[in-house]
């Protein structure tokens, strides 16, 4: 008897050890071929400094009918300025050409990302460009960077999807797309880890949630968005959960790394020196200083937890969609409603509505959103 107790308490110690591990312990058995282990550095390296900010907790948010202007003045922080200008330095006209900021919130499900950027020309053309990773370090034999080195496929292997890690571009009409970069961390076959294998608008949409709110009005020179980045986009094969706690352990305590990039379009940008000159925007950044910060995860700032007092907890056991067929819709209760294709793309919009249905949609996957819950369906 004494014997299977004690049998039975290793294989907890070492079930509890394994689920704790770090992240660098994960990536220990990982095979790295050279060619990707080539210019990665260390954490800490002077001359890219990261900043960190901390996200406001926030409770029963409802970012389709959220207040943009109330919300971002009952969030405490401060604003996050996008000033690092990466493109073209004449294309920068000053603070009336683009003047853009950000603030994180948070509750138990998601990330929420408000962003207002105010432009004297918003032709349609701007586009934004989220990315975020739960940062580790990979040992390497190079502890120096050259920029000009970097421009090699093993930039893109510093934001594994084995452990959650997105880019999202965004454009004035909302969600366009998004990606993530997957190799097999365990093959043995060199030809399996040759090339990068994206992975993009299906799977996000239908697995992990991301949307757009636009709250931005018709005729105004300023853009204001609200995003949702839902936790099932922070995991991955070697994290297969993500909560508040692994979040407020990551990085020493820093959170995820995470950045965003403006692109400002505008017709009067100025032209760079190739033969022939080509006319070039400027590009925003909130932390990085280098323009493959979408990829590599040590351009990026971190985004961290405010508070460690509770958040309320959306009751999955409790949906406010109380049927789902692909012939009607009923709800518990009346809300707004919006439908998105398999591609993100918005392609219905209901109002203060109890039930509905989809007969005005052609046959295809589609996901449906009230009450910042989501559901998906089958036509």
């Amino acid at each position: 008897m004494k014997t299977t107790i004690l049998f039975f308490m290793a294989l907890m110690i070492n079930a509890s050890v394994l689920f704790a591990q770090s992240d660098d312990a994960t990536v220990s058995s990982w095979i790295f071929r050279p060619w990707m282990k080539y210019n990665i550095p260390t954490e800490g390296i002077s001359a890219y400094a990261r900043k960190a900010v901390l996200a406001d907790t926030i409770a029963d948010f409802d970012p389709i009918n959220a207040d943009f202007d109330a919300t971002w003045n009952a969030a405490t922080s401060t604003p996050n300025v996008i000033a690092n200008n990466l493109g073209l330095a004449d294309s920068h006209k000053g603070t009336a050409d683009f003047e853009g900021a950000f603030k994180m919130l948070y509750d138990n499900e998601n990330i929420y990302m408000l962003l207002r950027v105010v432009d004297d020309n918003v032709s349609g053309t701007e586009s934004f460009e989220v990315m975020w990773a739960p940062y580790f370090r990979i040992n390497s034999s190079v502890e120096g960077v050259d920029k000009n080195a970097l421009r090699d496929a093993s930039r893109f292997h510093m934001r594994f999807s084995q452990f959650g890690g997105y880019k999202i571009l965004i454009n004035t009409s909302g969600y366009k797309e998004a990606m993530f970069f997957y190799f097999d961390p365990l093959a043995t076959d060199p030809t399996l880890n040759t090339n990068v294998n994206w992975a993009g608008n299906t799977d996000v949409v239908s697995n992990t949630k991301i949307f757009v709110d636009d709250k931005s009005q018709v005729g105004s020179n300023t853009i204001k968005k609200i995003i949702t980045i839902p936790f099932t986009a922070l995991t991955g094969t070697a994290r297969p959960d993500f909560n508040t706690s692994i979040w407020r352990q990551l990085n020493d305590g820093k959170g995820i790394t995470f950045d965003i990039k403006y692109t400002d379009i505008d017709a009067d940008d100025a032209f760079n020196t190739a033969t022939p000159a080509l006319q070039k925007p400027a590009e925003y950044w909130w932390n990085s200083t280098h323009n493959d910060g979408y990829a590599v995860t040590y351009f990026n700032g971190f985004v961290g937890l405010k508070t460690t007092s509770a958040v309320k907890q959306l009751n999955v056991n409790s949906s406010i969609f109380s049927k789902v067929s692909s012939k009607k819709v009923e709800l518990t209760e009346n809300a707004d409603v919006v439908v998105y294709n398999s591609i993100g793309k918005e392609v219905l919009k209901m109002n203060n509505v109890k039930s509905f249905n989809l007969s005005s949609l052609e046959s295809g996957v589609y996901v449906l959103r009230a009450k910042n819950q989501t559901v998906k369906v089958v036509l």
